[in-house]
């Protein structure tokens, strides 16, 4: 039952655009607006891909790369201008392509998704020539819905990093002449980011907990804190992969310790600065919790994957199986953004393990 609610929340929220007469299908997120983010998105369209709505998502990427890819590559914006949202869109076409099989929707937007590549490739060499901006890593820019601008090395850069890996891969597999500069790219990628990251290994070398700052030079961090900047990489360094089991265990202990992470399971709290009757009790759910399901279970820790996904069934459904986003600690009756398709999707592919990811 709760698998099938989970597919019903999330395709109730593709909803066909009238006015155009195109026959547009505008992959929304939940709540009551029309908004549309497509790294919400990615995990509503992984989720389909495996359980054999591949269709929905076809129409999403025909969405994606017929209206809001440029010419000069970057796809969007959208929303708040996410500057990785051309790697999620990467993200999502990729993914799909790979699970699916589908070589002739790969040629469908293998174009495009080539020109998305490029883009941030290019972005990325740019920064050799920036002022005051680490090379190897993208131009800073919005990387969330937090209007804050800077070079987010853990939250654009990995996301940008999974597009360019998956893009890779499904290159590779479909024959496309792409293939080797994708792979290329991800590599220097991956080893630009694991070279800042084993600054902050060696800084904390002698410490049981392990900090991974919000900017690659650990700079503003008290401010970006207090300022409630989500609190979300962490995770992307586990799902993705940078953290063995001794590095997870420290992050997870320096969460714990500032009180971001709970024993219960919970990986995200969610300082409220905008809404201060609120407290401190409100977390944001299943986003941390799914990365960090995967990264236990690749280690073989699988009772903290499984607290993991029992925090998200606990505190993110509700008891008709309605899956939300926020999570208040003190009071039930909270839970904005319900139906929501992305926490839907995560929680199915944590059901389903072997997703493609």
């Amino acid at each position: 039952m709760m698998q099938l609610l989970s597919l019903v929340q999330i395709l109730q929220w593709y909803a066909r655009e009238p006015r155009t007469g195109r026959g547009l299908i505008l992959p929304r997120q939940g709540g009551l607006q029309r908004w549309v983010w497509p790294w919400d998105q990615s995990y509503a369209a992984a989720a389909l891909t495996r359980l054999g709505y591949g269709e929905y998502v076809e129409m999403a990427c025909d969405f994606y790369f017929g209206e809001y890819a440029g010419e000069d590559g970057r796809i969007g914006p959208f929303g708040m201008g996410w500057v990785n949202d051309t790697a999620n869109v990467l993200t999502i076409f990729s993914r799909h392509c790979l699970e699916s099989g589908n070589a002739a929707f790969w040629r469908k937007h293998r174009e495009a998704a080539a020109r998305g590549f490029r883009w941030i490739r290019s972005e990325r060499a740019r920064t050799a020539s920036l002022s005051g901006q680490l090379p190897g890593l993208f131009p800073a820019g919005v990387a969330s819905d937090n209007p804050k601008v800077f070079q987010s090395w853990g939250t654009t850069d990995l996301l940008n990093l999974q597009g360019v890996e998956l893009y890779a891969r499904a290159a590779r597999k479909f024959g496309d002449p792409m293939a080797d500069a994708a792979e290329a790219e991800a590599a220097d990628y991956r080893g630009v980011l694991t070279k800042i990251l084993d600054r902050w290994r060696r800084a904390s070398a002698d410490k049981d907990t392990l900090l991974i700052p919000y900017k690659p030079d650990g700079a503003d961090e008290k401010l970006l804190r207090d300022s409630g900047y989500f609190y979300l990489h962490p995770a992307y360094f586990a799902y993705f992969g940078f953290l063995d089991e001794q590095d997870l265990a420290r992050v997870r202990a320096y969460m714990l310790q500032e009180g971001l992470a709970n024993e219960r399971g919970l990986y995200f709290h969610h300082p409220a600065r905008r809404n201060p009757e609120l407290g401190d009790h409100v977390w944001y759910t299943t986003a941390s919790e799914y990365n960090w399901f995967f990264a236990w279970k690749r280690v073989g820790c699988d009772d903290l994957a499984r607290q993991a996904l029992d925090a998200c069934l606990r505190y993110a459904v509700t008891d008709e199986y309605q899956v939300g986003e926020r999570f208040h600690d003190a009071s039930p009756w909270y839970l904005p953004w319900s139906p929501n398709a992305s926490g839907a999707g995560r929680i199915l592919q944590m059901l389903h393990t072997d997703t493609i990811r």
